[in-house]
């Protein structure tokens, strides 16, 4: 065989119009891939619980106050986007806000307007901080509990850390 039909006979068409050299996996190829496999188990397995600190050690604090603060501006627009129309009441409900740091009034004066349109009256606000959550807030109302926080984000990673090493 030429060169010139060796080179033909690994071309593919991609479906774009282009073409992309087709190449046969050696078993060194696979050995290494393998190798790779099993250092990412391992390195899933150190990460496990730990996905926390790693963020907190990564990021400054200046930065994870950024994160917060983003967080804290997308949680209306997901709520307007849920239904909770089996949650409506005409009885004003008391709300629990746990944050990762004291809300600003304008912050809190979004949230509040968008849990009044969400779930009806409130008769109270209950704010409380605790900086391990990192990065956002839970809400309390009624029997709904939303979570929102970085910590319970990075507590979900590290589960599905779990589901793909099993």
């Amino acid at each position: 065989m030429s060169k010139v039909n060796w080179v033909r006979s690994r071309l593919v068409n991609d479906g774009e119009g282009g073409v992309i050299i087709k190449s046969p996996m050696t078993a060194m190829d696979k050995r290494e891939l393998e190798a790779l496999r099993g250092k990412l188990a391992q390195v899933k397995v150190l990460l496990y619980g730990h996905s926390l600190q790693v963020m907190k050690a990564l990021f400054s604090k200046e930065t994870l106050a950024l994160i917060h603060i983003s967080v804290l501006e997308e949680i209306p627009l997901i709520l307007m986007g849920k239904n909770f129309k089996e949650f409506e009441s005409t009885d004003p409900r008391e709300v629990e806000l746990v944050t990762a740091s004291y809300l600003s009034h304008a912050q809190r004066e979004v949230l509040e307007e968008v849990l009044l349109k969400k779930f009806g009256p409130i008769s109270s606000i209950k704010e409380d901080e605790q900086s391990e959550l990192v990065a956002g807030l839970t809400i309390k109302i009624g029997n709904i509990e939303l979570d929102f926080s970085i910590f319970s984000k990075c507590q979900a990673f590290d589960e599905s850390l779990i589901v793909q090493l099993a």
